[in-house]
């Protein structure tokens, strides 16, 4: 059976990326314990679907999809596989009556291509029981900027995308002979591990390639272990657009994507697997919440399984916002209490995930607190699967849409955990902004650890004095006025 280990990220970035990412710098490349399956065993999992509603609220019925390309090292051919993608997710929605146009259209979604990386091939090993795994680990890259747009070309939503896509592929093994079996030490180092691979969701740059949150994959290694098939460089390309027009087209409907999540085998953990198996995400969280304080690792898995039953939660009732927001506010802490009590690598992912799904539902909050002004032509109310919502996910109150755009407006959506994307979004949307930009305010905000690049914005805004009306990263060309 292949080994094959996916990961992708996004620009959504989250308060506690710099945590995570030190964290899973810590751990080690080879599995741990945690999945270590005895001889016969088999890897016990269960698959679950990511459901996450759409950001804004799409007008009518016709959708237009353009893209350009603004780095000159971007092949052309993307554009048409972004385009076939973006169709495809578009048209297999369960949106009603959807249709796509190449014309005048309800709603217009933009999308400029900035940078494309297609192939790194990263070399490396990995021991599973008694067999050394050579590695290679393909490496792709898709930067790109969004933006959604009503029939009259009014801004409705805005954000960067960064799409970074690794694969796994086994390319040669060698194994050992096991002696003394009977020994304990001997015996676990021929047990078989298994490997991860995550697909969706994180934050830019190095912190990328740790970030997911999606579709998992997990292969077990068994003893006829062969090398992996390697994708053609088309196919390759293809799968990395894919993975980007997801991101693209969550931006107006609902994007269901299966992950799998591994459990453990312990037989402490006997019958909250079966609940797990069953998809009784209730009756694992009561167990798991009973069973009280374990002792040494097996807490941490204790905690990854209660904080699975709240991620399984959210995903079950996506249109019931304050409820996902609230489930996968706990899901992320307990996953990171658990990550903190063993350095497990299957913890930090599933907390980033979990993670990047809440900074999905706080951008939702953030567009439906500071609505766009209504139109002529778009006076469709928004879907249900957006109703206005208060972040329930943190402490810190959310802005209200009446709420005077300053220095403490800002500090608390920080606090709040919304990524810079949005908050720059919300700098370049505020009307009448009363941002302090003397020395004292900038070192406030600072300390209060606002992104500098958000800050730049802030002393931008304040420069200029023109507030914009439109909430989104790429305002379009304002239209000259005729000449009389």
């Amino acid at each position: 059976m292949s080994l094959v280990t996916s990961r992708s990220t996004s620009s959504r970035s989250f308060s506690k990326a710099l945590l995570l990412v030190t964290l899973a710098a810590t751990i080690p490349a080879a599995r741990s314990d945690f999945w270590t399956l005895a001889k016969g065993e088999q890897p016990v999992s269960v698959k679950l679907v990511r459901k996450l509603p759409p950001v804004v609220a799409r007008n009518g019925t016709t959708v237009r999809f353009t893209a350009e390309i603004a780095d000159p090292s971007t092949p052309q051919a993307v554009l048409p596989v972004l385009r076939e993608k973006i169709r495809t997710l578009l048209l297999g929605s369960k949106v009603g009556g959807m249709q796509l146009v190449d014309g005048p259209a309800d709603t217009i979604i933009k999308c400029v291509i900035t940078g494309y990386e297609p192939k790194i091939v990263k070399k490396g090993t990995r021991q599973v029981g008694n067999k050394t795994l050579t590695i290679e680990t393909w490496v792709g890259n898709l930067r790109g900027s969004v933006q959604v747009l009503d029939g009259r070309n009014k801004p409705l939503d805005g954000a960067e995308l960064k799409e970074h896509f690794e694969k796994d592929f086994v390319v040669a093994q060698t194994e050992q002979a096991v002696t003394a079996v009977n020994n304990k030490k001997a015996s676990k180092s021929s047990r078989i591990g298994s490997m991860i691979g995550v697909v969706r969701g994180g934050d830019a740059g190095d912190a990328a390639s740790l970030a997911g949150g999606g579709k998992e994959i997990h292969d077990s290694l068994g003893p006829e272990t062969k090398v992996d098939p390697q994708p053609t460089d088309l196919d390759w390309r293809d799968q990395i657009i894919e993975a980007f027009a997801s991101k693209v087209a969550n931006r107006i409907v609902t994007v269901d994507e299966e992950f799998t999540a591994m459990l453990p085998l312990d037989k402490e953990f006997a019958q909250v697997r079966d609940f797990a198996k069953a998809q009784h995400w209730g009756d694992v969280q009561q167990q798991a919440e009973t069973m009280g304080q374990l002792k040494g690792g097996k807490e941490a898995y204790r905690l990854y399984l209660d904080a699975l039953s709240y991620e399984a939660a959210a995903y079950q009732k996506p249109d019931s916002p304050d409820k996902a927001m609230e489930s996968l506010n706990k899901a992320t802490k307990l996953y990171g209490d658990a990550a903190e009590a063993q350095k497990e690598h299957e913890f930090v992912l599933a907390q980033i995930r979990a993670q990047d799904s809440l900074d999905h539902y706080l951008e939702i909050a953030h567009y439906m607190q500071n609505p766009p002004a209504a139109t002529a032509s778009s006076p469709t109310p928004p879907p249900a699967a957006t109703p206005a919502v208060t972040p329930v996910a943190q402490p810190s109150p959310a802005i209200s849409p009446e709420e005077v755009p300053d220095n403490n407006a800002l500090i608390s959506m920080v606090q709040a955990g919304l990524g810079e994307p949005v908050l720059i979004s919300y700098v370049k949307g505020a009307v009448k902004p009363k941002f302090d930009v003397s020395s004292a305010g900038l070192v406030a905000l600072a300390k209060a650890k606002v992104p500098p690049a958000v800050i730049q914005e802030v002393q931008k805004k304040m420069s200029t004095g023109a507030p914009s009306a439109a909430p989104a990263r790429r305002a379009p060309a304002a239209t000259p006025a005729p000449q009389k």
